[in-house]
């Protein structure tokens, strides 16, 4: 893909420069939708916005001295609480099975080793990303909801979605659509925290080099 304006990676090097790591983080949460073909006029939502809960967090470690290479990974299953009971339409969308949330930690104990995975990393400065607002906002909800404190709420969030944008000058795609317009191949499966977190330091790594 052509890059439009070489200025906003250089921009984008400067914000970084104050700090040695990068978070690339990625959350999944419950959630609900109409399944193509399904009972779709015929029933309500059954887990609305401000009742998603996280259950799964991702989380890449990159070093910006070392170009960018993978320090450390973080990865969890999460037991949800207000629905314990996954849809239909977010195991579709994942692949996370209700098996797997059920014998998974609660949120406040999987924000707590969260915290002692990133603290080592904040002496030398860090900040975190994720494509688009999405993961902030689920965070802060949850957050705010358990009476918690995330670490990663204290760091500059940087939305790699609207570095791209300004990088070549479009409306940003999802994650997947970004990865592969730059020439590479998905990793993984899509929609699955920790393997879009690595995606997205890829894609990071990638645009950062890019000329």
């Amino acid at each position: 893909m052509q890059l439009t304006y070489p200025q906003a990676i250089t921009h984008f090097k400067g914000r970084l420069r104050r700090s040695r790591y990068v978070f690339c983080v990625d959350l999944e949460a419950t959630c609900d939708d109409f399944i193509p073909g399904a009972e779709a006029s015929r029933r309500k939502l059954s887990i609305q916005k401000e009742e998603m809960e996280i259950i799964e967090v991702g989380v890449i470690a990159l070093d910006r001295l070392s170009n960018l290479s993978t320090a450390a990974e973080f990865s969890r299953l999460v037991r949800p609480t207000t629905h314990p009971t996954l849809t239909r339409f977010c195991t579709s969308l994942t692949g996370i099975k209700q098996l797997d949330v059920d014998g998974a930690m609660t949120f406040s104990k999987v924000n707590q080793e969260l915290n002692d995975f990133i603290e080592p990393y904040l002496i030398e400065g860090a900040v975190w990303c994720s494509w688009g607002r999405y993961d902030a906002d689920q965070l802060k909800q949850d957050s705010t909801r358990l009476d918690i404190t995330s670490l990663l709420t204290g760091l500059e969030h940087l939305s790699i979605d609207e570095f791209y944008s300004c990088a070549f000058g479009t409306p940003a795609p999802s994650l997947k659509e970004a990865t592969e317009s730059m020439g590479m191949a998905w990793r993984g499966s899509y929609h699955r925290a920790t393997d879009d977190a690595r995606n997205l330091a890829r894609l990071l790594a990638t645009l950062l080099d890019a000329r």
